[in-house]
């Protein structure tokens, strides 16, 4: 879209400059009694019906970061609106801190916020959509919008790559649907590229109704784990695992500073049936993988990635046998979704994955071993091997460790690109300077391993604040992971 010189006549504006065209109409810069202004031009009658419903919806509307209908005339086919003269955007992102996006992206759910209280969907937001006035942003283009007297909102007409799951199966519209895509537009605007990307429109369809957003930080090493866990749950599949937008701007806040999580990269081939099994068992349907390679072949961090995924979407995970019931049965009983992992050397860990075979119930189990189990993938086990680092994504790696990556070769040769020796040789050491919740963390877990919910209760704060504080103590050697990641226990000796 770009602009041209020409003019028009209609109502009291006179348009001298067109500075767009598209399925919703022509927008002109044009002069009129409140002076420069954008004027929205509709060509056809599809584009007269949500011309209409745009302005209908515009009026009931005053926020200063969405844009305002000053005049208009449905039967006649115009609007007229705020000009707005900055960047898109995705233009203005370039360049910009994290901290100045998450800022940007506060300030846009507030506006969103606006709109659900007035009871307004925008059912279609996505960086294009969205223009920068100094550095805040407007929100503009509102002709898929509906409210209140329109049901819950037009059956899917917005865009691939920002829509949710559940507009892409052709439901209609609703409040965590806009929350999902404000999810994908930050996202896009952090690491430069859409949660998803496919050559074809119909891979992009597909992917997000069957896969989950690769978590950022792959792409952004650096980026503040609180920021990563709340853009991600933004685009749960589950729509009731979303945040609302009123929560969002002290929220989005709250995450733009912090520690960094231990960052998952390459090994897409193994990641991504993962995700995939994950949006299968949201649906009620379970498995069994089994994640195989050599030790610090990169199984444990595929697996916690998994395991962080399912708790996004709020599924529970299976540390524990139930009372009276050993583990086998405990699985075997289930009747809603669950995730467990296991270390298949265990002989527990092959009961319990036959059960999950054999009765198939809605529970996800996942098996770290050396080598492919025989048996389990007779039965059907899916079997998965993460493959080496290569030696770009290992420059990536100590740049987010503060190493200088003109040195990637060199590791990447002593380490054959493990991701788990890479890591071990970008760990800081020492274990001085523990913070007081730090050192209750270590006493809560000396004596047996304890599931992460129940070290939440113990210590009174969040499962994902558990998490980050204990990813330090284990790259300094302090405390370990069982059952990938379900369990934490200080380290012996």
């Amino acid at each position: 879209m770009g602009t041209s010189t020409a003019s028009l006549a209609i109502g009291p504006y006179r348009g001298h400059t067109r500075l767009a065209s598209g399925g919703g109409g022509e927008v002109w810069e044009a002069d009129g009694p409140r002076g420069a202004t954008a004027l929205k031009i509709a060509r056809t009658d599809q584009q007269r019906d949500a011309l209409r419903r745009e302005i209908a919806v515009l009026k009931r509307l005053d926020h200063p970061h969405v844009v305002r209908c000053l005049d208009g005339d449905p039967d006649e086919g115009w609007m007229a609106m705020d000009l707005v003269r900055g960047p898109s955007a995705t233009e203005w992102a370039v360049s910009r801190s994290t901290s100045e996006l998450v800022e940007f992206g506060a300030l846009l759910a507030d506006a969103l916020a606006h709109l659900h209280e007035r009871g307004v969907l925008h059912n279609d937001l996505k960086p294009d959509n969205v223009l920068v006035d100094g550095d805040e942003p407007r929100l503009i283009d509102l002709g898929l919008a509906s409210g209140p007297s329109d049901g819950e909102g037009p059956c899917f007409q917005g865009t691939l790559g920002y829509a949710a799951p559940e507009q892409l199966a052709r439901r209609r519209g609703s409040k965590p649907s806009d929350v999902y895509a404000l999810g994908a537009l930050l996202y896009r605007l952090l690491t430069g590229r859409p949660p998803f990307v496919a050559d074809d429109e119909a891979a992009l369809a597909w992917l997000p109704m069957h896969s989950l957003p690769e978590p950022p930080s792959s792409l952004l090493p650096g980026m503040p784990g609180a920021l990563e866990e709340l853009l991600l749950r933004m685009m749960a599949r589950r729509p009731e695992s979303r945040p609302t937008a009123a929560q969002l701007p002290q929220q989005l806040r709250g995450a733009r500073v912090g520690k960094p999580r231990r960052v998952v990269l390459g090994m897409n081939a193994a990641r991504e049936p993962l995700r995939q099994a994950i949006v299968r068992l949201t649906e009620g349907r379970g498995g069994v993988f089994v994640v195989h390679g050599q030790e610090g072949s990169g199984r444990r961090a595929i697996i916690r990635e998994a395991v962080a995924a399912a708790r996004r979407e709020d599924l529970p995970i299976i540390s524990k046998p139930l009372a009276g019931h050993d583990l086998t049965e405990t699985v075997t009983l289930a009747t809603a979704p669950a995730i467990l992992a296991l270390d298949g050397a265990q002989p527990i860990a092959r009961q319990v994955a036959e059960a999950v075979l054999t009765h198939q119930p809605p529970v996800l189990c996942l098996l770290r071993s050396e080598q492919t189990i025989i048996p389990l993938e007779r039965m059907g086990a899916k079997h998965i091997r993460p493959t080496p680092l290569e030696i770009a994504e290992v420059a990536r790696l100590m740049v987010a460790y503060r190493h200088d990556p003109t040195h990637a070769a060199v590791l990447h040769r002593a380490t054959r690109g493990l991701p788990g020796a890479v890591y071990g040789q970008l760990r800081q050491g020492g274990a001085s300077a523990l913070s007081a919740m730090e050192r209750r963390l270590l006493v809560a877990t000396t004596r047996r391993p304890v599931p992460i919910p129940d070290l939440s209760e113990a210590l009174g704060i969040s499962e994902l604040a558990i998490v980050d504080l204990a990813e330090p103590l284990i790259d300094r050697g302090l405390m370990v992971e069982l059952e990938d990641g379900a369990c934490l226990m200080a380290a012996r000796g």
